[in-house]
């Protein structure tokens, strides 16, 4: 039986911690991509079914900005309630505005593939919910073709 050297046991360890880089980066870049273009997510929000919209913001590479709203009215009535935060690797932090103006709520959590979840908290910190969200693409809205004129004469 033959035994590995020292050099060969130290490269084959380098190897394996690059491979370990190199996933991690992978994994990192595909949650971040997630946002690289409109989202749509569903799903609670404590007791509440929720649906928020969420895209890239233009200025600034790391983060988002988007709204959601509360079905039922439960909260806001029925309004949408606009979101703006930051993406970094799979960790997603978000303030919330009812008013467009003054902070009302935080979002912290986690992406997992196309699932969202953490913990939303009010921003005097008494109210906290768990909060758990499916992604899926946002649906651009069909255009209707108009028709053309004909290019025979008669």
């Amino acid at each position: 039986m033959k035994r590995w050297s020292r050099k060969s046991h130290l490269f084959m360890h380098f190897i394996a911690m690059c491979f370990v880089v190199v996933s991690f980066q992978v994994q990192a870049a595909s949650q971040v991509s997630v946002f690289a273009k409109p989202v749509v997510l569903r799903g609670s929000l404590g007791n509440d079914q929720v649906e928020m919209q969420l895209r890239p913001k233009l200025d600034e590479p790391d983060s988002v900005e988007g709204s959601y709203i509360v079905f039922n009215g439960k909260r806001n009535h029925g309004n949408k309630i606009v979101v703006a935060g930051e993406v970094s690797g799979t960790k997603v932090t978000m303030e919330e505005s009812e008013d467009g103006v003054d902070v009302c709520g935080q979002w912290d959590g986690v992406l997992h593939g196309s699932n969202f979840r953490g913990v939303w908290q009010s921003d005097d910190g008494k109210t906290k919910l768990d909060f758990n969200l499916e992604i899926s693409k946002m649906k651009t809205p069909k255009t209707k073709h108009k028709a053309r004129p004909s290019s025979k004469l008669h």
